[in-house]
């Protein structure tokens, strides 16, 4: 997943951030939504039935409150570089 990224993104995925719905449910297959928008808001689709991963840009703000960002608002948000990190972590220890 994080290679795929890598193909399209800025270098170094600058102002970036992820966010991960934490429902749990039985799905192997979660749905990874790339927000390519620079401006306006973040529309994040959380579905119930399976893992949601939202990867948009840190310029989008929030639906709820425009006048913040959507990941400061967001309490999964974690900057996107950071994220990859801890995924090829992952990788390397498995």
């Amino acid at each position: 997943m994080v290679e795929q990224i890598n193909n399209f993104m800025p270098i170094g995925f600058s102002g970036y951030w992820i966010a991960l719905d934490s429902t749990e449910c039985d799905s192997p297959y979660p749905t990874f939504v790339v927000d390519l928008k620079k401006h306006g808001e973040a529309q994040i689709p959380f579905w119930p039935e399976e893992t949601t991963y939202y990867l948009a840009s840190d310029s989008l703000s929030d639906e709820s409150h425009p006048y913040r960002k959507w990941c400061d608002t967001e309490n999964t948000a974690m900057n996107f570089s950071n994220f990859k990190h801890y995924i090829e972590t992952l990788n390397v220890n498995s």
